[in-house]
């Protein structure tokens, strides 16, 4: 097999990204419909108490509503696995709430405490 130069990689490497944005998928985001369920959310952002359970019971079900598109819980998960832990709920529902407000989508979770009792 002849070694490729260092351009003709990168030429290569760019034509598969071209592929990926063309056809306006990718891999990752195929995965994410699929994992971002109720189980996986609870077991992903150390939901502890039965508020904060119900709170990502209610997410998830706003999502199949189609209340709250898809790709802000993909981003809103996305961006809590970056934190701490066991706190990522709590980044994790800032951040959607966020997403939410900045496209005017106006809707409301069930609430749970950020403090400690």
């Amino acid at each position: 097999m002849k070694k490729l130069t260092r351009r003709q990689f990168i030429a290569a490497g760019m034509t598969m990204g071209a592929c990926f944005f063309v056809a306006g998928t990718s891999p990752e985001a195929n995965a994410a419909e699929d994992v971002l369920s109720y189980e996986f959310l609870c077991m992903k952002l150390y939901a502890k108490t039965e508020a904060e359970k119900k709170y990502l019971k209610d997410v998830v079900d706003k999502v199949k509503d189609k209340t709250v598109p898809q790709k802000f819980l993909y981003a809103a998960y996305r961006y809590a696995m970056k934190k701490e832990k066991l706190k990522r709920i709590i980044y994790f529902d800032r951040c959607l709430v966020y997403l939410c407000g900045r496209a005017n989508i106006r809707v409301s979770f069930k609430s749970f405490s950020y403090t400690k009792a």
